[in-house]
Order: structure tokens, then sequence, then C-alpha cells
């Protein structure tokens, strides 16, 4: 049975067409790094803005049904004749871990980053995917 993305992805019901699920987390809680999943029956498409950060810093592991995207992203210093005046990037380790609909093929996930965004594609487990079973009749 194909799985559908509002329900058995996040475990309920999205608020309507195209809104996002209403998670209370706290005032001025967010997530890093903020994600998107797109998918369908064969596959899982995963993007992530990452800004500023070296791929030497992150960490992509995936086991069984969960996915894991940790890292570390530096911090900008001021010169020495200034002062930050404002400062909204968040900086240091961060790890943020999912659960997907279904097992992805470890062997065939990739995963590029460009220009800030990381994507990840994520194929379906052979042995996970919707089979067809033929009735034979006596």
């Amino acid at each position: 049975m194909p799985f559908g993305l509002t329900s058995d992805f996040w475990g309920f019901p999205l608020g309507g067409r195209g809104r996002t699920p209403y998670l209370s987390w706290g005032a001025g809680y967010r997530a890093f790094p903020a994600i998107n999943v797109y998918g369908n029956d064969e596959k899982l498409l995963l993007t992530s803005e990452i800004p500023g950060l070296d791929m030497e810093d992150l960490n992509i592991n995936i086991q069984g049904r969960t996915l894991t995207i940790s890292g570390s992203r530096k911090s900008t210093e001021a010169g020495e004749d200034e002062r930050i005046v404002l400062n909204e990037r968040s900086s240091g380790n961060f790890s943020r871990s999912m659960t997907l609909p279904y097992e992805a093929e470890a062997d065939k996930v990739e995963a590029n980053y460009e220009n800030g965004v990381l994507r990840i594609h994520l194929p379906r487990a052979e042995r996970e995917r919707p089979r067809k079973i033929p009735v034979k009749v006596a």
C-alpha cells in the first residue's frame, strides 16, 4: 500500500493543502537545519539549506529508517576594530535525525551540496517496495 506523506510520514494529517503540521516546541524554537522532504512510492528527496558549511564538517548517516544529518558550522569573527552589531546565524555543532516512511537502499543514497543547499536522494529499498500478488485460480 502506498504511503501518504501527510499521514504516514509525520504520523498525523497536515492542516490543509500545502501547510506544515503544527508542532509545539516552544516560542522561538527553530529546528536546524530546516528540511524539506519530497517523495513518492519509489524515492525520497530531502533538501536542506546549510550555508557556510565546509564539507569535511558534515556527516550524513542512515541506519534502517533513521536518517541523521550532523556537523559543525564555524562562527564568523568580527575584525579587530569591529564589534558584532547583529548576529542571527547560529554556529557550533548540530544534529538532526528523522524517521523515514520506509527504508532506503543505503548503497544507492546520493548526496550533493551546491550553493549552500544539501540534496539527499534516497531510493526506496527493493524489499520495502509494494508488490502485487497474483491470484492463482485452482
